[in-house]
């Protein structure tokens, strides 16, 4: 039988190749990976879910965390707390981003592992 692609065995895979660390605090390492691909979620977290591919590993880069952080507190809160009751596998940040405000502690409710790579987003998707 074949073993089961979790978030954990992925990131224990790809660490080195991706740069990638685990975001102190988020757990959802035991969470499986459905799909080989990944998606950018801007217009989801723009508020259009209608094509929402929550299936794959959804993938933050610097337009996305800025937008995210020109948000009042409240309302990142709220797009965040309803971008992670999708049942994601993970989120990676690229270039080395820090989660914004409130990031951290919706994907710890939410079970969602965040992981952060030091690769911009383009060599990330390559």
């Amino acid at each position: 039988m074949k073993q089961k692609l979790t978030v954990g065995r992925l990131l224990e895979r790809t660490r080195d190749v991706l740069q990638l660390e685990h975001v102190e605090g988020t757990g959802g390492l035991e969470r499986e990976v459905t799909s080989p691909h990944v998606s950018s979620p801007g217009l989801v977290l723009a508020g259009y879910t209608v094509r929402f591919a929550s299936h794959r590993l959804q993938v933050l880069g610097e337009t996305e965390i800025t937008y995210l952080r020109s948000l009042e507190d409240d309302q990142r809160r709220r797009i965040l707390k309803d971008f992670f009751a999708f049942h994601i596998p993970c989120v990676f940040l690229t270039k080395g981003l820090s989660p914004p405000s409130g990031m951290v502690e919706e994907a710890t409710f939410a079970g969602v592992a965040v992981l952060r790579s030091r690769l911009k987003t383009n060599e990330f998707y390559n």
